[in-house]
């Protein structure tokens, strides 16, 4: 928060919460709805990697309190987040030595309770929302001195206006990174290439207003939320990306199987 406000970048109230005091002091300076996240989406314990991904929207002082309390017993830190209304896009670069390599951004069309995201389409990472997310990134970059790969969501401005507002930064790679992967834009050989000091490659080039589906994802929202039937057939096209199994390539998708059937079966187990 301080690193944004150095550098005149839009960032929510967000409080760390380390004790049932902590709460209740944020709770009282803090209008319902907030966000509850943890400070950071894994941890590496001396057992395994435990994972925290994702935000819960609470509405109430009982909802936050479990949210917490869940965060705190796989030993996260939880924040406490004012919650913006807004659309979510997401913007991503790569920065070498104080230039920007890659630059790619795409807004949420549709998504899942805490974040998972099921339709996207691509945006403009040179002007409007997307371009000055970048630069804001660009900014923080520089004034952190930080070098290499970075993904970040923000909430575009209403229709009256606004800056954007950004509200999580990853260095890591995201979830959907299929999508610009499938678009052509070799963001995984792009960020190997930034972490061994390779040559970058040229610059990527993608055209506005592509789609993606997660066709899992999109079975779930429909489950989810049975009066969307319409929405969802009017934001599908036939010239959209979906992330169907790889015909040349297919033993990453048959690892997920693999791990998916496992963890059904360990579940299973539990239950005798």
């Amino acid at each position: 928060a301080d690193l944004c406000a150095a550098v005149d970048g839009p960032y929510p109230r967000t409080h760390p919460v380390a004790s049932d005091a902590d709460l209740e002091r944020t709770l009282q300076d803090m209008r319902f709805p907030v966000v509850v996240k943890s400070s950071r989406s894994a941890l590496a314990t001396a057992e395994r990697v435990v994972y925290l991904k994702g935000a819960r929207v609470v509405r109430d002082a009982g909802a936050a309190e479990r949210a917490v309390d869940a965060i705190r017993a796989a030993g996260g830190v939880p924040l406490v987040q004012e919650w913006i209304a807004g659309d979510k896009f997401h913007a991503v670069l790569i920065r070498r030595s104080g230039q920007t390599t890659f630059r790619y951004a795409h807004r949420y069309v549709r998504e899942l309770d805490g974040g998972s995201e099921v339709a996207l389409e691509t945006m403009s990472a040179d002007t409007g929302a997307g371009g000055e997310a970048i630069a804001m990134l660009e900014r923080l970059l520089d004034a952190s001195g930080y070098d290499g790969f970075v993904q970040a969501e923000f909430f575009e401005p209403p229709a009256d206006g606004g800056p954007v507002i950004l509200f999580d930064v990853n260095a890591r790679l995201w979830g959907s990174v299929e999508f610009p992967e499938k678009l052509g834009l070799r963001v995984v050989e792009r960020v190997v290439r930034d972490a061994v000091g390779a040559v970058p490659l040229p610059d990527a080039v993608y055209r506005d207003g592509r789609r993606y589906h997660s066709v899992t994802g999109e079975i779930r929202y429909l489950q989810r939320h049975r009066a969307a039937t319409r929405a969802v057939l009017r934001t599908t096209r036939p010239g959209d990306v979906f992330d169907h199994p790889s015909l040349t390539d297919p033993a990453p998708f048959a690892l997920v199987v693999l791990r998916k059937l496992h963890a059904l079966l360990e579940r299973a187990k539990g239950r005798r």
